[in-house]
């Protein structure tokens, strides 16, 4: 199967299952393939950063926490998650943090 495919469907699965494995390796085949300068990978590889971004921004507005957050280390702002949200929605927003600091150091790509 061609790789750039294999990474579309991993991403694809991804968001039906919620299943992080299937995001890191649909983002590691997506390195890999920039490194080789591939035009394409590049494109799915933001728009999986503007979902990540929006997936994180939508659970940080639904359980309040912008309005007190801002300023806070990273720390505090993981006991206020910790604090604010069900074990399940902290730990879906604590390994969408960790993937985004892991596969997007510019912010994109």
């Amino acid at each position: 199967m061609d790789r750039f495919k294999n990474a579309q469907d991993l991403f694809a699965d991804y968001e039906k299952s919620g299943n992080f494995g299937k995001l890191r390796k649909s983002l590691n085949i997506l390195n890999e393939l920039i490194e080789e300068s591939n035009a394409s990978a590049v494109n799915l590889k933001r728009l999986i950063y503007g979902r990540i971004r929006s997936q994180i921004n939508d659970m940080i507005k639904r359980h309040n926490i912008p309005s007190f957050g801002n300023g806070l280390s990273t720390e505090e702002l993981t006991r206020l998650i910790e604090n604010s949200m069900t074990e399940e929605a902290t730990n879906k927003i604590l390994a969408l943090y960790e993937i985004q600091s892991n596969y997007f150091d510019d912010g994109c790509t």
